[in-house]
């Protein structure tokens, strides 16, 4: 079979052309890291970007010719996207991002030469309720071992040398430990088991200060208690968020001696354990949670979106290996991509929040046309902040139907 009985006849939304050149590229998302006061680089790959194509398009004809240009003009002017024909990759949907065209007529003989670039579109998919579900599990479940393996690796920095580093690495131990017990007055039951383990995990601090890597399970282990006996989704997720900013308000220490080194590795490495710790569990609950509108649900998404971009920038990862920095940031990232398959999903099950124009009426009134039901009156009312819900004009933000 000759070359040129594989080179197919190329088409944009459904006008064909000919091509005898064309260009592409599928460029690289890659991150590269650098670090303070050192020649170390580390380049990560993070995939590949879509395609993006740049074709030589021909059309010419006699009497036809002007009526072949325009369909091409028209097509290549459209808005959205469309199934482009490459000649020798096959079938992509794309949209013409931008073109340039040359025309030369002989006589009877029109020729036009475009050169057109196309974006690849990403595949399009719609979050399955019943699948974030099992990716919700997945991660839960994930979380559980990441947890456990990377605070094993996170604690390799973690160096007891001397008394001093000794009593700071103690406090921020017992501060961790304080804040829990704060988490548990949100407990339902006096008597959880929660409180058994934290017990447990201020009495072995002095044993976890000895073995740092044992320390991550002890921490892990409170964690996972704590979001167990918090029977409320959304109790758990106000509880760990306190923990996002932990450490954050630690004392500068000037790194100019052995000890001081030490003594920022040892704060550095146990607050991004105990912030990883405390994301994963508070994304774990999103699932679990009705939210009553779009403006609720993307909030939250803000503040665990904002929290996962600080936690790649914190200290950590500048004291670490490039092995244990690239571990850490691909556990989080499958964290995430997982978490924003959970907000796409609830994103199609939340009511969405639109401005609509009313005069002269009531809320209850405006609740019953647009609900059959006065019952959403008060949610209307504390969405819009209105002083005098029996007489209302202008515009009104209003719940849309899921």
């Amino acid at each position: 079979m000759a070359l040129s009985d594989l080179v197919q006849q190329g088409e944009y939304k459904g006008v064909q052309f000919e091509t005898f050149t064309n260009r592409g590229r599928t460029p690289k998302k890659n991150a590269i890291h650098r670090y303070p006061n050192s020649r170390k680089r580390f380049v990560e790959e993070l995939g590949v970007e879509d395609g993006v194509y740049e074709l030589n398009l021909r059309i010419y004809g006699t009497d036809d010719y002007i009526q072949k240009r325009d369909n091409l003009l028209r097509v290549l002017q459209s808005e959205g996207e469309g199934v482009l024909i490459h000649p020798t990759l096959g079938e992509r949907t794309v949209k013409c991002t931008d073109y340039t065209f040359e025309e030369n007529i002989r006589e009877n003989l029109g020729e036009c030469t475009f050169n057109a670039t196309f974006y690849e579109e990403p595949e399009q998919t719609t979050a399955n309720p019943t699948q974030v579900t099992n990716n919700a599990i997945s991660l839960a479940n994930s979380n559980a071992t990441n947890n456990l393996n990377l605070a094993s690796m996170v604690n390799e920095n973690i160096v007891i040398t001397n008394s001093n580093n000794y009593t700071i690495a103690l406090d921020k131990l017992n501060q961790f430990s304080s804040q829990m017990n704060t988490v548990g007055g949100l407990m339902p039951d006096p008597n959880a088991e929660f409180f058994t383990v934290l017990q447990n995990f201020e009495n072995h601090i002095p044993e976890f200060l000895a073995d740092p890597i044992t320390l991550g399970s002890g921490i892990y282990d409170v964690f996972r208690q704590a979001e167990s006996d918090l029977t409320s989704a959304q109790s758990r997720l106000t509880a760990f968020q306190t923990f996002f900013n932990f450490g954050d308000d630690d004392t500068p220490v000037t790194q100019n001696t052995i000890q001081r080194i030490e003594r920022v590795k040892n704060n550095d490495a146990l607050n991004i354990q105990i912030q990883i710790n405390a994301w994963n569990v508070a994304s774990n609950s999103i699932n679990e949670i009705n939210f009553e509108n779009e403006d609720e649900l993307q909030s939250v998404e803000t503040i665990l979106a904002d929290q996962y971009s600080k936690m790649l920038k914190e200290n950590f990862f500048e004291q670490a290996t490039i092995i244990q920095a690239l571990t850490i940031r691909n556990a989080l990232q499958d964290g995430f991509i997982f978490l924003d398959n959970v907000f796409k999903a609830k994103e199609a099950q939340t009511p969405k929040i639109v401005d609509v124009m009313v005069a002269n009426t009531s809320v209850s009134l405006t609740a019953y046309q647009y609900y059959d039901s006065v019952e959403q009156a008060d949610a209307l009312i504390t969405l819009n902040n209105i002083k005098k819900p029996n007489l209302i004009t202008g515009d009104l933000r209003i719940f849309t139907d899921v």
